[in-house]
């Protein structure tokens, strides 16, 4: 029997109104197959998928099981049981026809709701019995997708990615040659592992290829382009099966399937990229070179890059090389040491190839600014020059300047570092070298020219960086008690050395601060220092374990859970900026042990908030600071290309 006619209008009506509940830039669709349910939502924000799709089956009825306020709905207990045991959020919705209110709740949710009877009686139950009572509108899309995104948190895992269809229409004109690229298409989905699917009919993904092949379009959710072929008349299967790979492949990253679309892109150079070929038309867009970014696919762009040298394309397996270097921003130390490592032989290969001046010029750039950012700051300031020998247009740069200053900064030649910052500084009115010229100033202990530059990087700049900010902070403080002049710092560390083994705390104290005038920055000397000094100057306190907190803080976690308790204390803005800048230091040399450390040291006091509490705090703090301060000077000093 088939169904009956008033229940498939009651459906095709909830159907609308489930439909109408989202954005219109979501995705919506019918009968997905995946737990029995009846429709799959993708959220959308900017164009791009804001998280990953839900799930949710719907329940229409007509009878007197709702009102204005809910309804309740009927389901089976052990179709219930796999909603609740699904490893992606579905949504129970509920449809009341006479009055047209649509209602929902979270399947994951439905337990905190019940009580133990209840629950005791699931076991038994063939059926239950829910009402749902939350409003579906798109007034709460900002709310479904916190909702979703909450459950991924909470169970900590990597969702699975969802299917998208894809549907490539080709020539009718051309029947054998379209057949070909279809297969070849075809092949490689096959083993996407059921990710992308190939559609003739709806999908999500549409790429229609001109009569000429002159053209292709593409068609995702709101987008509606038309792009370049840069297809011969007519193409080769060859040609036009790279093309076609190509252009799905930035299609699926659009659509979320990242690594799918990294692997389809790496598939086609590995297959069809050669010299004179129609790759070369589209390799040097941006877009491509994204596609790998996005997935943060190091490997494959790499692998991508060394096909390309092999191939003699070097200037696409430049950008390919430079993409791979994007991608390991975001991975562990470890594995950004070993793929800068794979970068930097790719550019080597590359050098041996080159013979264009300002070519080789900029594959030792890139050298630099490799061994700068792994710690071969030697090898660096090698290649530096030699960038700017084959190259000497470096010369009228100013970031050339800034980041070669920066290794000759990390190799301890401050003198020469200052006077590259300086010639920075002459050639662009960016303040990032100036707050850089300021901190070479700060290190030379020019603290009254440092104090200068320091105020001028700081005013109206919207880029600051949470070293340059906590030594602005101090400097000031460190000129008023010490001065300036030449750094002895032999013989500071070693009276400082000296000092700790004084058992009197005010001969202690006396013996740190000579040390201290022979070099204001003796990392060694100011642990210890600044719990005496503000034993003297408690109104102060802040101040001192500010700056002990910025000159050690790096190694020495104690001393930062210490500064930042102080300044908790202190009601000025300032003293937020400087919280802000020692989180972020805490947590980018400690990680979780800088949180694991604050109920050691910091003791509750009657009237202040819990420990645990506390923790927590500063855990939401940690994620203000990563707004705030973006990347820091990596992300501002830091070029490809």
């Amino acid at each position: 029997m088939g169904m009956r006619p008033r229940q498939h209008v009651l459906e095709e009506l909830s159907r609308r109104a489930f439909h109408a509940a989202f954005p219109a830039e979501w995705v919506v669709r019918d009968q997905d197959q995946d737990y029995g349910l009846d429709a799959q939502v993708q959220p959308f924000e900017y164009e791009e998928p804001a998280c990953p799709p839900f799930f949710a089956q719907l329940k229409a009825t007509d009878s007197g099981q709702g009102d204005s306020t809910g309804v309740t709905v009927k389901l089976a207990t052990e179709r219930l049981r796999q909603y609740l045991e699904a490893p992606h959020p579905v949504m129970l919705v509920g449809f009341h026809a006479p009055t047209g209110g649509i209602f929902f709740a979270w399947a994951h949710r439905l337990l905190h709701r019940l009580s133990e009877d209840e629950r005791s009686m699931w076991r038994y139950q063939k059926t239950v019995s829910l009402r749902l009572e939350l409003s579906l509108t798109p007034a709460k899309a900002a709310e479904f997708l916190e909702d979703v995104r909450q459950f991924f948190r909470i169970r900590g895992g990597v969702p699975r990615p969802p299917t998208v269809r894809l549907r490539l229409t080709l020539p009718p004109a051309d029947a054998s040659r379209s057949s070909a690229v279809l297969d070849s298409l075809a092949a490689w989905v096959s083993g996407a592992q059921s990710r992308v699917q190939l559609e003739s009919e709806e999908a999500e993904v549409c790429l229609d290829v001109t009569d000429d092949w002159a053209h292709v379009r593409l068609r995702y959710s709101s987008m509606d382009v038309t792009l370049p072929s840069f297809l011969p008349h007519p193409p080769e299967v060859d040609e036009a099966a790279a093309l076609v790979k190509v252009v799905a492949a930035i299609a699926l990253s659009m659509a979320g399937l990242h690594r799918d679309a990294a692997a389809l892109l790496v598939d086609a150079i590995s297959a069809h990229a050669r010299p004179d070929g129609v790759l070369e038309h589209v390799l040097g867009l941006p877009v491509v070179w994204g596609v790998l970014v996005t997935a943060n696919a190091s490997h494959e762009a790499f692998s991508a890059a060394e096909t390309l040298v092999a191939q003699g394309l070097s200037s696409y397996a430049l950008l390919a090389a430079a993409a791979g270097r994007a991608a390991l921003l975001p991975q562990a130390e470890a594995q950004r040491y070993t793929g800068e490592q794979r970068y930097r032989s790719i550019l080597k290969s590359l050098l041996e190839q080159e013979r264009a001046p300002e070519c080789i010029g900029t594959l030792h750039y890139n050298l630099a600014n490799s061994l700068r950012e792994t710690g071969f700051y030697r090898q660096a300031v090698t290649h530096y020059l030699a960038a700017a020998e084959h190259a000497p247009d470096y010369l009228a740069r100013d970031y050339w300047w800034r980041e070669a200053g920066g290794a000759l900064l990390l190799r301890n030649c401050l003198r020469l570092a200052r006077a590259y910052y300086e010639y920075a500084c002459l050639l662009s009115e960016d303040r990032l070298p100036t707050g850089l010229l300021a901190d070479t100033l700060f290190r030379l202990r020019r603290f009254d020219a440092a104090d200068e530059l320091f105020s001028k990087w700081f005013v109206n700049n919207a880029e600051l960086d949470e070293d340059l900010l906590l030594r602005h902070l101090i400097v000031s403080t460190l000129q008023d008690e010490f001065g300036s002049g030449p750094r002895r710092i032999g013989l500071a560390h070693r009276q400082a050395v000296a000092a700790y083994k004084i058992k009197d705390p005010e001969l202690q104290y006396q013996a740190l601060h000579e040390a201290l005038k022979l070099d204001p920055l003796c990392e060694y000397a100011w642990n210890n220092y600044a719990a005496l000094r503000s034993t003297r100057q408690p109104e102060h306190t802040a101040d001192w374990w500010l700056i002990a907190a910025t000159l050690t803080g790096w190694w020495d976690v104690e001393t930062c859970v210490r500064a930042i308790a102080a300044l908790e204390k202190v009601e000025l803005q300032i003293a937020r900026f400087a919280k802000l800048a020692l989180v972020t230091l805490a947590v980018r040399h400690h990680g979780e042990r800088f949180f694991l450390e604050v109920p050691r040291v910091v003791t509750a006091q009657p009237g202040q908030r819990p420990i645990r509490e506390y923790v927590q705090h500063l855990r939401k703090v940690a994620e203000t600071a990563r707004d705030f301060f973006g990347g820091g000077r990596q992300a501002m000093t830091l070029r490809v290309l």
